[in-house]
């Protein structure tokens, strides 16, 4: 039961705002204080009070009371004289009138005189008149519950007790204690005012303090909340604005996609233009020079002008058809329909460096069927013929070496060119045409990816490109051509 109840204000308080929680934690505190302090003034007021009029009243109960308990010094009981006397003063209707009973105790407890006369002898023991037989004066309000009060609590009005120590002569000995009962009405309501008085202001004060902090509270929960929603919003904002970045990025991504398939369509559409026309009409010219080179028209003299002439033509024609030829062949070898099937599109790249070229290449691979995306395959084979092309123009007998591999997310392509082939060869002249270093970077840059050059010695040169392909799921394999 008691975890349930406080399972359930847990839960009221959590959806409290923060001036809800601070205005009720504050009120508890506050009012506890207040109670604590309320209280204790209020006591101390009364007790203040009390005392002032006990000591008032005392000084004159001592003078009325002292000389009648002096014979208790010689004997145990008062004289009937002074009982006589006593009883007197008790019904003096000045004093009556504030001053409603009279008690006298002997030291050891016992009631020497009283007004009410069925009290005379009793004893009922120290425990009350003991600071008086201390040397104090004490002075309540008493409820009247004990049994030497049945008289006064007849009496019916609110009646406050002081017992006054009466001493010996002038000696500071306390032979007995008087006790007397004073009309309480009037010090009643001074003391009702007085706790009135001391409630309002310690409320009024204590009311000021908390709504000053409610107040201050409020304003810095409103700042808090203002930051709060300022901060929601900015948080919203960099949402949106990094989901735009990640759109711009994707559209970034599929321009240079499209740019790089546009890029092989024009390359493929210039070979294809090469090859259908300048080619063909350099064929034709060259077909027409042999038709002309008749001896029946032309000088027979081989050094004469027309010899020259049709020699110089046809060098220039063949010429310019051997290298629009070479072109054309590099453009239609560098974009075939790849990127479906990396391994079979790798071994017809090397094959066809091998028979372009009459030489070997060494290949290592561990890229399976379906672990590029078409664009980065494309690419990577590009790096590979041009960079075998070039390894072979500059070092035609020198050993090539391609290695193509996958390490967590990044495709790694490295061809090598070091050393001396085991056998030497004559080389035959390598194709013209080509992207390029700089523009073969800017090609594997178009897919996110780098490339390096790095010459460790003079026999040793290395071209590594890599490349970002998201989470390799190819199945491994290695495959060597020579």
């Amino acid at each position: 039961m008691k975890i349930r109840l406080w399972s359930k204000i847990n839960s009221i308080w959590e959806t409290l705002s923060l001036t809800q929680k601070f205005v009720s934690a504050m009120a508890l505190v506050v009012i506890l204080a207040a109670w604590f302090v309320g209280t204790w003034v209020t006591n101390q007021i009364s007790a203040s009070v009390l005392l002032r009029n006990a000591d008032t009243t005392a000084l004159f109960m001592q003078s009325i009371l002292g000389p009648a308990v002096h014979e208790l010094e010689t004997q145990d009981m008062l004289s009937a004289e002074q009982t006589q006397r006593l009883d007197e003063m008790a019904n003096d209707p000045a004093l009556s009138k504030h001053v409603r009973s009279v008690k006298i105790w002997r030291r050891d407890g016992t009631v020497v005189y009283a007004t009410n006369k069925e009290l005379v002898g009793r004893n009922f023991g120290v425990e009350e008149i003991s600071p008086a037989l201390a040397g104090k004066v004490t002075a309540f309000f008493d409820d009247l519950d004990q049994d030497e009060n049945v008289h006064e609590k007849e009496i019916g009005i609110p009646l406050y007790e002081v017992y006054i120590p009466l001493f010996a002569g002038d000696s500071r000995t306390v032979i007995a204690v008087g006790e007397f009962y004073e009309d309480g009405t009037a010090l009643k309501k001074q003391l009702w005012a007085a706790f009135l008085r001391s409630w309002f202001t310690v409320g009024g004060t204590v009311v000021f303090i908390l709504l000053s902090l409610i107040l201050i509270v409020r304003r810095g929960d409103s700042k808090i909340r203002q930051q709060q929603s300022a901060l929601e919003h900015s948080e919203h904002e960099y949402r949106s604005l990094k989901q735009k970045n990640a759109d711009l990025r994707q559209d970034i991504d599929t321009a240079k996609e499209q740019l790089s398939q546009l890029e092989v369509e024009t390359q493929r559409r210039i070979g294809m233009e090469l090859h259908d026309g300048p080619a063909q009409l350099l064929t034709f010219i060259l077909m027409h020079l042999d038709e002309i080179r008749d001896p029946a028209t032309i000088n027979p003299d081989p050094e004469s002008r027309e010899h020259r002439l049709i020699a110089d033509l046809r060098r220039a024609a063949s010429g310019a058809l051997g290298d629009i030829r070479a072109l054309s062949r590099g453009l239609f070898l560098a974009y075939p329909d790849e990127g479906l099937d990396f391994p079979v599109d790798l071994a017809n790249t090397i094959r066809a460096h091998q028979d372009l070229t009459n030489s070997t290449v060494d290949c290592q691979s561990a890229v399976g069927a379906d672990a590029l995306p078409k664009p980065i395959a494309q690419t990577a084979l590009q790096v590979i013929r041009e960079g075998l092309m070039n390894a072979y123009k500059h070092a035609p007998n020198n050993q090539r070496l391609v290695i193509v591999a996958i390490a967590g997310s990044t495709l790694t392509v490295v061809i090598e060119n070091h050393g001396a082939q085991p056998k030497l060869r004559q080389a035959p002249e390598a194709p013209k045409g080509g992207l390029g270093l700089a523009a073969l970077s800017y090609r594997v840059g178009q897919v996110g990816g780098a490339l390096e050059y790095a010459t460790p010695d003079k026999h040793h040169t290395r071209l590594t490109a890599q490349f970002p392909i998201g989470p390799a799921t190819a199945t491994p394999e290695v495959t060597t051509s020579a």
